[in-house]
């Protein structure tokens, strides 16, 4: 018998819905090539249920994320929603809540693949940025790269405060 994962899905706001049900397309195809299951439960921890509700994540909601085994977060942020609200109330409080201090997005350009950056390559591309919350008002952006050889690494500290 193959694990059945339990997976946590927040599509978010704005394109988060859409690029969250192709990626749980990708994961059907996945499921059944790899002999896995899975079941999904969706959360809406978007701006519209903040601006009709005035709730944002609870410390029920985090218990609750703990018992899944993966979480599949979009894209949150409304632009109806104060700046800094959406950004403390729900990634910050599920980044705290379940000790995900860690963004990492490395970026590479592999050959014969169609981009949007013509004329380059992956000996130009090859970069990894990464965010680590510092505290709940403090995040520190780390920007490691290999371009041209020389691996170099650039921070930048940012401040979250509203």
């Amino acid at each position: 018998m193959s694990k059945k994962y339990k997976i946590a899905v927040i599509g978010g706001d704005g394109t988060g819905p859409e690029v969250v049900a192709e990626g749980l397309k990708v994961l059907k195809v996945i499921a059944k090539k790899h002999k896995f299951e899975y079941e999904l439960k969706d959360f809406d921890f978007s701006g519209k249920r903040f601006l009709k509700t005035g709730l944002l994540v609870t410390e029920k909601d985090i218990e609750e994320l703990k018992t899944f085994d993966a979480i599949y977060l979009g894209a949150v942020g409304d632009p109806e929603v104060k700046p800094g609200i959406l950004e403390h109330g729900v990634l910050l409080k599920l980044r705290f809540g379940l000790d995900q201090y860690i963004n990492l997005r490395p970026v590479v350009l592999y050959p014969n693949v169609y981009t949007p950056i013509k004329e380059k390559g992956p000996e130009e591309i090859d970069i990894a940025p990464k965010s680590v919350i510092i505290s709940p008002n403090i995040l520190s952006v780390t920007i490691t790269s290999n371009h041209s050889g020389f691996l170099t690494n650039h921070m930048v500290v940012a401040s979250t405060c509203a």
